[in-house]
């Protein structure tokens, strides 16, 4: 038997973590975490979560052995443990990705030894997404030592980049696969970098400067009213934040998501007129702001309907069927914006 690093790229090609290798499994750069750290001490811990992560291998195995070890038990009492902290296996079937399998922890779980039966046919191209909730410390794959396992590239047609909550960060899908930027990376077959911060997204410049350290996006998602808004800083940050990405990226698509109706919104006007009066601001920096083009502005409530009250688990975060909802009306507004026609599939 042999054992392999999954974070290892002569075995895996690593999507949607532009800034992890073997010795740093993070979803920003070493370089910046402390400046982030100064900002808002809570990104730091929050970045080790690898949510929008995929690892994209193809092996010749009939089965594989996987060793996870991770820095946190899942013990959130809205989410299940698979989604906080599993991963997910989708193989390639009949020119798609399908769902296969998860690696699933029990709660209070900090490792995990199982192993998994693959298909018949060979070799078996899969694509395993990463937790959306958990610090993983190390994880490798045994299989036979005669048994193959090298880089697979699905061939994404292009990268998008979000910014914004729990709710961005997968909260609270029940699998990482069932998050929403991991469904429109699949249906639109783009890479997908999820800056999702639980409880954050508060409209850190310093995140916003990690978008220097990418060369190439051909759009950025900003969703974090929830957070910034409600702590009364969204109206002095939402400018600022996308004049530091105009700095390295000028001329792509810039999207502002204004968040959706929360359930309590039916009996607390002051929650609904919050809302609506964010939504007129960001919609205004959209028409307004000339020197920031090209921005483009979606209302988060034709995502999430205010009579649709069993999509969440909480009143506020979503649960699979309002991932897949927003998710594809998302999609729907991209093919209605016409500004990705040539990169994705719609």
């Amino acid at each position: 038997m042999k054992r392999l690093s999954l974070f290892d790229p002569t075995y895996v090609l690593i999507k949607g973590l532009p800034f992890v290798h073997e010795d740093y499994l993070a979803r920003i750069p070493k370089e910046k975490m402390a400046e982030i750290s100064r900002e808002n001490k809570a990104l730091e811990w929050l970045s080790y979560h690898l949510s929008g992560g995929i690892l994209c291998f193809e092996t010749t195995a009939n089965q594989l052995s996987f060793e996870i070890m991770y820095a946190n038990e899942p013990l959130m009492n809205h989410m299940s443990p698979l989604g906080e902290s599993g991963f997910d296996l989708y193989v390639f079937d009949q020119n798609e990705f399908i769902f296969f399998d998860s690696i699933r922890p029990f709660p209070r779980q900090k490792e995990i030894r199982i192993s998994i039966d693959l298909p018949q046919d060979k070799p078996v191209k899969i694509m395993m997404y990463t937790p959306l909730y958990a610090r993983v410390i190390s994880a490798h794959v045994h299989l036979e030592d005669d048994d193959l396992l090298k880089p697979y590239d699905p061939e994404f047609l292009g990268s998008m980049l979000w910014y914004g909550t729990s709710i961005t960060q997968g909260a609270c899908a029940s699998r990482p696969g069932m998050s929403y930027t991991n469904q429109l990376s699949r249906s639109m077959h783009m890479e997908m970098i999820n800056l999702g911060f639980s409880g954050n997204g508060l409209g850190e410049l310093s995140i916003a400067r990690v978008t220097h350290d990418i060369n190439h996006l051909d759009a950025i998602i900003i969703d974090y009213e929830a957070n910034a808004g409600a702590v009364g800083k969204l109206k002095d940050t939402l400018i600022p934040w996308i004049k530091v990405v105009r700095e390295k990226h000028p001329f792509i698509p810039v999207i502002i998501i204004s968040r959706i109706p929360f359930t309590r919104e039916k009996w607390i006007n002051e929650d609904r007129n919050k809302r609506m009066m964010h939504h007129l601001f960001q919609k205004e920096v959209v028409h307004n702001e000339k020197d920031l083009q090209p921005l483009y502005f979606i209302d988060g409530k034709t995502l999430i309907h205010n009579d649709e009250t069993d999509v969440t688990v909480d009143g506020i975060h979503l649960n699979d069927v309002g991932m897949t909802l927003f998710a594809k009306r998302l999609k729907e507004c991209f093919k209605d914006f016409k500004i990705l026609s040539d990169k994705i599939k719609v």
